[in-house]
C-alpha cells in the first residue's frame, strides 16, 4: 500500500514533517489493501461468455489480474460486498486460450465515505476453441429456428451438440402440447 500526504498551512518544515507523520500513521494504522478477487479466477455470476461459430456455444472465462481495494484494517475480504459491471465482447471462433472476452469493473465503497473505488480488469477465455464444422453450424441454426418457433425457454432444455443429444426437462403436459403443435404443423404423410 502506498500513501501520499499533502500538508498545507504549517509555519515550519519540522511542523509539516510532524503533521505528515500523523496523517501517514493514521492511514497505515487504520487501512490496508485487501485482495477480493484473485488473478485467473472465475468471476461470480459470469462464468462464461457466448461464442459465435465455435464447437461450443459458450467458453468459460477468467480474470486477467487480481483486484484489491483499500479497506478498514481487520475487514474480512470474504465479507466485502462490491458491485460488478460485466461488458462481454463478441467472441468468434477459432481463438486461443487467453483471448480477451470482455471487461469486468468491480466497485467498492467504504461505509461512511463518499469515494467509490473502481477497478476494471480484462476477462479472458479460459480455453482455446476451434471453429465448428459446417454440419454442426447447420444443425445449430436449424435448432435455433425450431426452438424459436416453439418458444422453448433456455432453462428447460439442455442441448449438447457435441453428442447430438437433447434432454428436455419439461412437464408431460408441455411435451404433449408441443407434440400436438408439431403434428398440426406437419401432418404425417399418408393419413387422410
Amino acid at each position: 500500500m502506498r500513501l501520499i500526504s499533502v500538508v498545507m498551512g504549517t509555519k515550519s518544515m519540522s511542523k509539516r514533517f510532524t503533521e505528515t507523520k500523523k496523517v501517514l500513521d493514521y492511514g497505515f494504522d487504520y487501512f490496508e489493501l485487501k485482495q477480493v478477487i484473485a488473478a485467473k479466477s472465475t468471476p461470480k455470476g459470469m462464468e462464461s461468455v457466448p461464442v459465435k461459430m465455435g464447437t461450443k456455444t459458450e467458453v468459460p472465462v477468467l480474470t486477467e489480474q487480481a483486484v484489491s481495494f483499500l479497506v478498514p484494517k481487520g475487514t474480512d475480504a470474504s465479507q466485502l460486498s462490491y458491485q460488478t459491471n460485466f461488458v462481454p465482447e463478441e467472441v468468434t471462433a477459432p481463438f486461443p486460450a487467453g483471448t480477451k472476452a470482455g471487461t469486468i469493473t468491480y466497485m467498492y465503497q467504504i461505509e461512511g465515505m463518499d469515494m467509490i473505488q473502481e477497478k476494471t480488469v480484462n476477462v479472458l477465455a479460459a480455453e482455446e476453441l476451434e471453429k465448428a464444422g459446417w454440419f454442426r453450424l447447420l444443425f445449430r441454426s436449424i435448432w435455433e429456428v425450431i426452438s424459436g418457433f416453439f418458444e422453448f425457454d433456455k432453462t428447460s432444455i439442455i442441448c449438447s451438440w457435441n453428442s447430438m443429444v437433447c434432454v428436455v426437462d419439461k412437464t408431460r403436459d408441455l411435451i404433449d402440447n408441443q407434440s400436438k403443435r408439431i403434428h398440426e404443423a406437419f401432418p404425417p404423410i399418408g393419413n387422410s
